[in-house]
């Protein structure tokens, strides 16, 4: 499983999964993790009932990022 990062900004999110102790997250969703869209849904359990728990509004590998609303991706886009 990779490891994902939660936060708030998009910015503050993608750069701090290279330093400090950010806020690591699990999610569950029918896709990869690079492969998620907005409109796609995340889930907090492999069951895909309930949304991502302790996720805040953006959720990032690194690379990529995922805002979410409940268990709705709203925006997504590459990290800089």
């Amino acid at each position: 499983m990779e490891r994902l990062v939660t936060g708030g900004w998009y910015q503050d999110v993608c750069e701090s999964i290279h330093y400090g102790t950010p806020s690591n997250v699990t999610i569950y969703s029918y896709k990869p993790f690079t492969e998620l869209r907005q409109g796609d849904q995340v889930f907090g359990n492999k069951e895909l009932t309930i949304p991502p728990i302790g996720a805040k509004f953006t959720i990032t590998d690194g690379a990529t990022f995922i805002q979410v609303v409940g268990t709705n991706i709203v925006n997504w886009g590459a990290c800089y």
